[in-house]
């Protein structure tokens, strides 16, 4: 409502209101015209059903050609019958509609098929990352072409590139909510589709961009990253987060209840507890999607110390566009149409004068800008 108001769209955004409210009046209007006379028979004949079977198994009772308890096992099941043959002739009639197909739509979504699970369980003994001649299509629209790097064991890789590389993709792949469509995708020299799912999950911790927070408590929010913590843990994570002291500042400290999505935080509070929730957890492997982006100066170094305790010691993927942020990282990845470009160190990357180099100056000329004073004419 405020960007219809600040850009003087309230006129607009009020018709659109009315034809979205008209439209769907009208579309109810249709349903019920359209199924009023199928309800209408589907109950005729679920009376008339009772009405001739009633005086009929009367009269063959009666001429000795029909049993007692044969004639009241119809009496009892025929209603039932007839009530579940027009359910079914219901559920049809609505299904041929908008609002069945969303149904039909929903349904189709509870019947996918999961992904496949191994047979045994590979036991991981260490935590590099490996991809190996990955392809990746989403929809029939290649994302990753042939794609190969390796991400060495209790270090930090940054993955930069333009809107739209793949970089979450890649993400999406370590954690195994899709399987690749040809390569390998491997954890400590094991491929990820032979590691059990919940299994491979406990070993992998991500940090997204969109904080998902539940309309709980804050202690329920970060316990989700380990069910069984203590109260203590609990604090001790929020302690490394450094989002304790303005947890006790709530109104209920811990137990606050913070809102659907953390509605009652601001955006740097709501990723510092999911901060705490990785801390929690305390997996091997972390995966840091645009963390930082969209807070101001001070959230941002509260959320950078949270950052520095929760990568220690840890096999750590950074996705960013801020790249200030990670000239320190080990190893930094070049992603561009699907494709490793470069790799290499912040200040080898430099010297190759490349994509990496372009994107560099694209960020220290937008870090520099500012307002210029214009005279007046």
């Amino acid at each position: 409502m405020p960007v219809i108001k600040v850009f003087n769209q309230v006129s607009f955004g009020f018709r659109r209101f009315q034809e979205a409210v008209k439209d769907f009046r009208d579309k109810n209007i249709r349903v019920v015209i359209s199924t009023t006379l199928p309800n209408i028979l589907l109950l005729t004949f679920t009376m008339l059903g009772l009405a001739v079977l009633l005086p009929l198994g009367l009269y063959l009772y009666l001429n000795n050609s029909l049993a007692l308890n044969t004639f009241a096992f119809f009496v009892i099941t025929a209603p039932t019958f007839s009530e579940s043959v027009a359910h079914c002739l219901f559920y049809y009639l609505h299904t041929k509609h908008i609002e069945g197909q969303a149904i039909k739509r929903i349904a189709a979504l509870l019947q996918e098929e999961p992904l496949p699970e191994p047979a045994g369980d590979a036991v991981l003994t260490n935590f590099d990352i490996e991809f190996s001649s990955v392809s990746f299509s989403y929809e029939q629209e290649p994302v990753l072409k042939n794609a190969s790097f390796k991400i060495p064991e209790k270090s930090i890789t940054a993955l930069v590139g333009p809107s739209g590389a793949g970089k979450t993709t890649i993400a999406n792949l370590i954690a195994r909510f899709w399987d690749v469509d040809s390569g390998e995708v491997k954890i400590g020299g094991q491929n990820v589709k032979d590691i059990k799912l919940d299994a491979l999950l406990r070993y992998i911790s991500i940090v997204f961009q969109e904080v998902i927070l539940f309309n709980d408590t804050v202690m329920e929010n970060i316990r989700l990253g380990r069910r069984e913590a203590t109260d203590e843990e609990v604090f001790q994570a929020a302690r490394a987060a450094r989002c304790h002291d303005f947890i006790e500042s709530l109104p209920l400290g811990y137990l606050t209840v913070i809102g659907e999505k953390g509605a009652r935080l601001s955006a740097g509070e709501r990723q510092r507890i999911s901060i705490a929730r990785a801390i929690l957890k305390d997996s091997p492997v972390i995966i840091m999607d645009e963390a930082t982006v969209y807070l101001d100066p001070e959230n941002e170094r509260f959320v950078q110390e949270a950052v520095t305790e929760l990568v220690k010691d840890k096999t750590v993927l950074v996705i960013i566009h801020r790249l200030s942020s990670i000239t320190g990282a080990g190893q930094i990845l070049v992603l561009d149409g699907g494709r490793i470009a470069e790799r290499g160190s912040h200040e080898k990357l430099l010297a190759a004068k490349g994509l990496y180099r372009r994107l560099w100056d694209d960020h220290t000329a937008a870090r520099d800008w500012k307002f210029k004073h214009i005279a007046q004419q």
